[in-house]
């Protein structure tokens, strides 16, 4: 008389885990973009600190920026911050996304040359 064994697969317990969410190309540049914004903004305060020859600590008053430039570097990088997430979300989200980010940056970029040729005609 023979004996079959059965080998048995060991029961595995159910996890309790949410399922993955895969990243999504809109989803990366979002948090990309939040996390980006704020540091680009603090970066106008921690310019001026800098470190002498005895590597101590020093704020450079001439780096440091008036406070109307700040004002204005502030709404200007908000502004195209604003810009970058609209971008980024009418790619993913409208049919034609890609159409209308690409008028988008054109007409971005007609705007900032002619930003630039009106900066060098008032100097």
């Amino acid at each position: 008389m023979e004996v079959k064994y059965q080998r048995n697969e060991p029961i595995q317990p159910a996890a309790i885990t949410s399922p993955k969410k895969d990243m999504s190309v809109r989803r990366l540049l979002n948090i990309l973009g939040i996390i980006f914004v704020p540091i680009i903004i603090l970066s106008t305060i921690t310019a001026p600190i800098s470190l002498n020859q005895q590597l101590e600590l020093y704020i450079n008053s001439e780096a440091m920026l008036k406070s109307e430039e700040a004002w204005e570097f502030s709404l200007f990088i908000l502004s195209f911050a604003m810009l970058y997430f609209l971008f980024v979300n009418i790619l993913s989200l409208v049919r034609y996304g890609r159409l209308l980010l690409y008028l988008g940056l054109t007409l971005l970029l007609i705007g900032s040359l002619a930003a630039v040729f009106m900066l060098i005609g008032v100097h």
